[in-house]
Formats: C-alpha cells, structure tokens, sequence
C-alpha cells in the first residue's frame, strides 16, 4: 500500500517502501544465509518493481525499509499486513535484516510503535518457524506471548515447516515498549560512539 508513515527511534526509522528499493531487497531476501526461512524470491529486479507495484495497489498491507535515521543507510525491511478490522489486529513480517546490523531491536519497537499507535491495532502478531529459535527467542524477549502453534504452517522449497504465533497487544505494549526503548537507546549510544 502506497502510505506515508514514518516512525523514527533513536538510531534507527522506518520509512514507507519505494520501487527505487527493489535491488536492495533482492540483496537480502536472495541472500542464502538470510532467507533460510524466507520463501524463494526472484533475483531479477524487473520481478521485483513488479511485486512493488502490485503492493502499491493492496490495501492493508503496509511495507517499510528500516534506515539509519541520520545516514539514510538501508539496514532491512519489515511490514504490517492481513489487517483485521474487525478484530482490530494485524501479522508483521517479511523482516529481514543485512547481516551484522544492530537494528532488530529498534525496528521492532518502531513496527510495535507503527501498528499499535499510528495505525491503532489492538494486537500485531508475528508467525516464525519453529526451528529458527533465534527469532522466536528474540520476539519472547521483547514481550509477545506465545499464542500458538502451527503445525505444518508453511512451505519452504517444498518442506514443511512448523511455525509458532507471538502476539504483543495493546495492554502489554506501554510497559513494553519501556523495556525495548531502553535497549534500543544503549544500542544508539554504542553506535553513535
């Protein structure tokens, strides 16, 4: 969906996805160690401005690029989609990050922050295959609940995999959002140095 929401951090900032991105999110989702637990994408960049425009044209569906706030520098991207309005909830996914970048914990309070506020969702939840544990540790440790598990949930060059369901709500936000502002701001301390 072609939308206008920014939402910087201390360090970081999401910013509305642009058709002149399409080769740097060929660089990561194309890259094998990044998108173990992505679904394959094509490596041609007229392919990708083709998904970009279709997504311009899907309502509900909100992509952003994680940037430098101040460099302007791509660091990943992330969005907010399937919107429920009846149940006033969203998934957020397609995150993925360039290898070694330090913006994890600020884009997902930003995508929190995004969902929850700008756009007044009641809940965001996100669905990681089970295997990939890192992720699924991560999202535990920034406060979602484990709502559920999904056998078999997705496909992935023909395999099967299990995923769990994590959910972070508007109640459990605020307190939240203190705990990963905190770390969010130790990061830009370090990274600013």
């Amino acid at each position: 969906m072609d939308h206008s929401i920014t939402v910087s951090g201390y360090y970081f900032e999401l910013r509305p996805v642009r058709l002149e991105d399409a080769a740097f999110m060929i660089s990561l989702r194309t890259d094998p160690e990044l998108a173990t637990y992505l679904n394959p994408t094509s490596g041609h960049l007229e392919d990708q401005q083709v998904y970009l425009e279709n997504y311009f044209s899907t309502p509900g569906d909100y992509y952003f690029i994680v940037q430098g706030k101040t460099s302007g520098e791509a660091e990943g991207m992330l969005a907010i989609y399937g919107i429920d309005h009846r149940s006033q909830s969203a998934e957020w996914g397609r995150w993925i990050l360039r290898k070694n970048s330090l913006a994890a914990v600020e884009s997902a309070c930003l995508v929190y922050r995004a969902g929850l506020e700008e756009l007044g969702l009641k809940e965001l939840y996100c669905r990681t295959v089970a295997r990939n544990e890192r992720v699924v540790s991560f999202h535990a440790s920034c406060g979602l609940s484990h709502a559920r598990d999904l056998p078999d949930y997705v496909r992935i060059n023909g395999v099967s995999h299990d995923s769990v369901e994590q959910v972070m709500n508007a109640s459990s936000w605020p307190s939240c959002r203190q705990h990963m502002e905190e770390r969010a701001r130790q990061i830009a301390a370090l990274l600013n140095r």
